[in-house]
């Protein structure tokens, strides 16, 4: 791993989504970030009507399974508008809908999981790094290959309670995770990922 993507790993703070009530539920706009599960639970317990509208490029897969796995046990909706985008993570954050409804016009984009971005591990890279420096790369793929694994459980596991066919994982899984796929309506469907109309 050279040290422009060790640089990529540690730098840059994202914006948290945008989460907000409105007459119809609640909108989670932009990037998911640590955080965003208490910003989505609280605009749901408050609101009128239990729906949550999806428009994100994705984020952090352990913040996603929370919102997730908390939306799943509410029995809260989950919604992709006209001409919104639920990619990466967000998927995720769909699958927990007990009703799960995409627009036509929508976008549902997939690719494998990572654990690459998530806060533990970089520290756990930066630390072998800076001991080790680039001696230490065995460690560090070690470190790649058990985030892989521990995500990918952490999805079956979800998919599984969510309903969502474990097909979904086949397809995400060879689509790197800077690359993206984008489902059909019918793939959507065939994998039970929308569940209603």
């Amino acid at each position: 791993m050279g040290i422009a993507v060790l640089t990529l790993l540690f730098c840059g703070q994202a914006n948290a989504a945008a989460v907000n009530q409105f007459y119809g539920g609640v909108t989670l706009v932009g990037e998911i970030t640590d955080g965003d599960f208490d910003k989505v639970k609280a605009a749901l317990i408050g609101a009128k009507k239990k729906k949550l509208f999806l428009d994100s490029a994705g984020g952090l897969v352990s913040e996603a399974l929370l919102i997730g796995n908390w939306l799943r046990e509410r029995g809260f909706e989950t919604r992709i508008d006209r001409s919104s985008t639920c990619a990466s993570a967000c998927v995720l954050v769909f699958a927990g809908g007990i009703v799960r409804t995409a627009h036509p016009a929508s976008t549902i984009i997939v690719h494998m999981g990572s654990g690459l971005f998530n806060e533990e591990t970089i520290n756990d890279f930066k630390n072998v790094y800076e001991e080790y420096g680039p001696a230490g790369s065995a460690m560090l793929a070690s470190y790649v290959e058990q985030a892989a694994a521990l995500i990918t459980l952490k999805q079956v596991n979800f998919l599984l309670k969510s309903g969502v066919s474990i097909s979904f994982l086949d397809i995400a899984s060879r689509v790197h995770h800077l690359d993206g796929k984008e489902l059909t309506r019918r793939q959507a469907r065939e994998l039970n990922l929308i569940n209603a109309e």
